[in-house]
């Protein structure tokens, strides 16, 4: 307060119109005093004005990816992605929301498939061969033809490789 002109009244002092910041978020002036709110999603820490965003709950890296996050608070956010041959599924970034919920949706790795490789002509695939990154098929020609590719592999990018193999 403030002795006012007639020296007999008091007048308030508003603090959170001055220029210095009493608090993190909001300033509430009150009679005499102020107080200090945050914004939703966050809470007021002890010392009564600073502000800490309400913590997400956990958030795990998804098989076969990796995860990096700036925090587990409120806006915070975590990015995903996976390791080669795999595919993102759901959502590559989610933030932390006011609800202790993080935005988008589940984040998954799903393997790659590349399919039945091509029959070479005048050849045949050695069976049975897995389809998945990674996989390798052993390539065979018909008497008489030959090859210079023996090997074919399921590349990250869901073909097999090499690709155009033929029995010469």
């Amino acid at each position: 307060y403030l002795l006012g002109k007639d020296e007999t009244s008091c007048i308030d002092i508003d603090e959170c119109s001055k220029p210095v910041d009493y608090c993190h978020h909001q300033c509430l002036n009150t009679a005499g005093s102020y107080r200090c709110t945050c914004r939703f999603g966050y809470d007021l820490l002890f010392d009564g004005r600073s502000c800490i965003g309400r913590p997400c709950f956990p958030i795990h890296k998804p098989l076969n990816g990796m995860k990096k996050c700036s925090g587990y608070r409120m806006d915070d956010r975590c990015n995903f992605g996976c390791l080669p041959g795999y595919n993102l599924i759901g959502s590559g970034s989610r933030t932390c929301g006011p609800d202790k919920q993080w935005t988008g949706n589940d984040t998954k790795c799903k393997i790659i498939y590349c399919g039945s490789p091509t029959v070479p002509s005048n050849g045949f695939i050695y069976s049975p061969c897995t389809t998945h990154y990674g996989s390798q098929c052993p390539v065979g020609c018909n008497d008489g033809y030959f090859t210079d590719e023996i090997m074919l592999t399921c590349a990250a990018i869901g073909s097999w490789q090499p690709s155009n193999v033929s029995c010469k």
